[in-house]
């Protein structure tokens, strides 16, 4: 069965992403959530290819979009914004390669959503579309020894048929850096990870430190930073936070 995204809509929570000047409520009209039946499942084909030197992967999945398109009404006189959700069928085509090259790994991606669907507004009505997005990643892991793990991703979306009035843009670049340590006999990993929004932007990086007491039991101390003027992480630039986690494992 497909899992979908859950979004927080009330206002009082920090993670909702709605609001604006004159928004005091937000109410979701139609969830719009396929039903959980066997027509409604998900079906994916892998295939793998590992020669010396090389790995290679094939991917086809026939899915939904896990995360909704809203389409917002607002009504002025009550300050409420009424949002009604889409999700459509689309189908993801995808191939990877990876490369190991002495302490590095090289590493890219490509992938097509077809249908893949986005809000449009025409002549002030919200709207949907479908289209074909193209997702390419290129990456590097390096591992220098002495417990060292650095990783960097460059990610871009483009639309190609991109039209005017629509939410997503026609093209978006996302990088991501990580840095991991691991000490004390591989008892305590520090860590430190950011994605960066080059399109608009802005960021957000979690640095944390997890020790493990035992193979069930980790103690989480970290901090979460959120920075910029827009995009989506500078909708949660009030959400930097210093966090503690216990996890346990059976």
């Amino acid at each position: 069965m497909a899992a979908f995204d859950i979004i927080p809509l009330d206002m009082a929570n920090p993670w909702c992403p709605f609001g604006g000047e004159g928004v005091t409520k937000v109410e979701l009209v139609d969830a719009g959530r396929p039903a959980k039946t066997l027509e409604n499942g998900e079906l994916g084909l892998r295939a793998s290819l590992y020669r010396a030197g090389l790995d290679l992967g094939f991917m086809a999945l026939r899915t939904w979009n896990k995360t909704p398109v809203y389409l917002a009404e607002y009504a002025a006189a009550t300050g409420t914004l009424r949002l009604r959700a889409r999700h459509q069928r689309m189908t993801v085509l995808g191939v990877n390669v990876s490369r190991p090259q002495g302490a590095w790994v090289l590493r890219g991606e490509a992938a097509a959503y077809v249908d893949n669907l986005h809000q449009v507004l025409r002549a002030g009505i919200a709207g949907t579309v479908q289209r074909t997005d193209w997702h390419l990643l290129a990456g590097v892991d390096w591992y220098p020894g002495g417990e060292w793990t650095i990783t960097g991703q460059f990610i871009h979306n483009r639309v190609p048929d991109h039209e005017e009035g629509m939410m997503t843009p026609a093209r978006a670049s996302l990088a991501t850096f990580g840095i991991t340590k691991l000490l004390a006999r591989n008892t305590l990993k520090l860590s430190t990870f950011a994605y960066a929004d080059l399109t608009n932007e802005s960021i957000f990086n979690r640095c944390y430190a997890d020790y493990s007491l035992s193979d069930d039991l980790h103690l989480l101390l970290g901090w979460d930073l959120f920075a910029g003027d827009a995009g989506v992480y500078a909708i949660y630039d009030d959400n930097s936070e210093l966090w503690f986690k216990a996890k346990f494992g059976f």
